[in-house]
């Protein structure tokens, strides 16, 4: 389990944001106004991107090879499908 301080458990609960609140707290972590196309997704994976960036440091130059894209795309769709799994979860428990 991690401590609240640690970036997985952060990186967690960015899934339970709403867009607007995901929209600030991206200028508040990038330090601009994101692009208003970027939906919930997509905002959450680039506040993940910064704060796994900070947290561990950022990927050097000669570092980012076909196989780490490919991990990190395999990696945002999970996050999306799991995001919606419990998006989908909250929306039963509703009714």
């Amino acid at each position: 389990m991690h401590a609240r301080n640690e970036p997985d458990s952060n990186l967690a609960d960015l899934r339970y944001l709403s867009r607007s609140q995901l929209r600030d707290l991206w200028q508040k972590e990038v330090g601009e106004k994101p692009p208003g196309s970027f939906g919930r997704e997509v905002l959450a994976l680039g506040i993940a991107y910064v704060r796994q960036e900070r947290w561990y440091g950022g990927l050097r130059k000669a570092g980012c090879t076909h196989r780490v894209r490919w991990r990190l795309f395999r990696s945002a769709r999970t996050y999306v499908a799991q995001s919606r799994g419990a998006a989908g979860e909250r929306r039963q428990a509703r009714r």
